[in-house]
């Protein structure tokens, strides 16, 4: 007897919709990689403005104070402490100091505040504060990892002291003592996001020609702290490098008043570029990853003159100093903020937000003062500072 069976149907995904789904994929990974200039994620805000949600806090104008974001929650600094609030206005927790200049200095998730011209640092996260550090010296600099460690520059009078510190305030083994008249004044210091290496920029005015000196030093991490552990250096002439910037976990950014250079750590150069005088270089405070991010800088082809201003120009860089975008900017930029896949430009007040890759995302016209406009993780909403209050805004069409 003949046994019959039943072929069991196979339910088929149709070639087309397959075709579709492996090409988005395949898309989203390069457009995160970087390595597609455009794609039409957030292009459809590009005709977007900002609406009014709520009040966060309101406040009394006295002494110096400021506002920075910090895993989303609002940072309320001033001469007499910190304040961390949840975008409902609600305190979450808060720390006392007697500052008289602040100064703050933020790679998520952390954050240093120090009184600039004084001897305190004081390291923070999302849960409070970390640790206190005081030194012997007045602070002329301070930056941070997103490791929560710091470098500093203190000044001795005829000279100079660049040290690093981890969050807990114990000595990375970095402490450089250096004299003007040997090496001139150090002008920026940062510490490479793994905590592996220090970049002091030298200025140096003992010829007639201004010339900075770039050293690396390495951080050993065995407790021995080294007085001068230098890997390598350089020199770049006729200009003041006055900005050092990471934009991934090896590669920086030597930007002076008429050269940006990008460089790999271990001393090799990626790409140079000359006669650029850039007027505003953004500091990434609150990069989330490097993956695919953009390098944006403010620059124009003649230096700043007081009588006429010049063209100005927005130009992202790739992390291997290609140009990515150039747009062209009307009106002086008067601020500028950037976490590498937001910026936001400010001219008096007009306010523009452009994504990693120089589209247009939404612009705003404020009917009152604002000293600072901060992106949240959502990208959707921001955190507009202006005299006397904080107001949560919402990117709408």
């Amino acid at each position: 007897m003949e046994t019959k069976t039943k072929a069991r149907k196979r339910r088929r995904v149709p070639k087309g919709i397959f075709i579709i789904c492996i090409v988005s994929i395949f898309t989203y990974v390069l457009y995160q990689r970087g390595r597609i200039p455009v794609v039409a994620i957030l292009s459809k805000d590009e005709n977007a403005s900002l609406e009014f949600v709520r009040d966060i806090i309101e406040i009394e104008i006295s002494g110096n104070q400021d506002f920075i974001v910090n895993e989303d929650q609002l940072i309320w600094i001033t001469e007499d402490g910190v304040k961390a609030l949840s975008l409902e206005g609600e305190e979450i927790w808060a720390d006392t100091h007697t500052f008289k200049n602040i100064s703050v200095a933020q790679r998520a998730p952390y954050f240093a505040v120090s009184d600039s011209g004084g001897n305190n640092v004081s390291i923070f996260d999302a849960y409070g504060k970390k640790s206190d550090i005081k030194f012997a010296n007045p602070l002329m600099y301070v930056s941070m990892n997103s490791q929560g460690d710091i470098v500093v520059i203190e000044g001795t009078g005829d000279g100079h002291i660049v040290s690093a510190y981890d969050e807990k305030g114990d000595s990375l083994g970095v402490k450089r003592v250096t004299y003007i008249q040997d090496v001139g004044y150090p002008i920026v210091a940062e510490i490479s996001p793994d905590g592996k290496a220090v970049i002091i920029s030298y200025l140096d005015t003992s010829d007639a020609q201004i010339t900075s000196n770039i050293i690396v030093m390495q951080i050993r991490n065995d407790e021995i702290t080294e007085i001068d552990n230098i890997l390598y250096g350089e020199t770049y002439k006729n200009t003041i490098i006055s900005e050092i910037e990471f934009i991934d976990e090896n590669t920086w950014v030597a930007i002076g008043d008429n050269i940006m250079c990008f460089n790999k750590l271990d001393g090799s150069e990626i790409q140079r570029i000359d006669n650029i005088y850039y007027n505003n270089a953004p500091v990434l405070d609150r990069l989330e990853d490097w993956q695919g991010i953009n390098y944006p800088v403010i620059s124009s082809e003649q230096p700043i003159k007081s009588t006429v201003h010049p063209v100005e120009k927005l130009i992202f860089y790739s992390q291997t100093g290609e140009e990515v975008e150039q747009l062209t900017l009307d009106g002086g930029v008067t601020s500028m903020y950037s976490d590498g896949k937001t910026t936001i430009t400010g001219s008096e007040r007009k306010f523009t937000a452009y994504n990693r890759v120089g589209k247009k995302r939404w612009e705003y016209t404020a009917t009152k003062d604002v000293q600072k406009i901060i992106p949240l993780s959502s990208q959707h909403q921001v955190v507009m500072v202006s005299k006397g209050k904080a107001e949560l805004m919402q990117v709408v069409k």
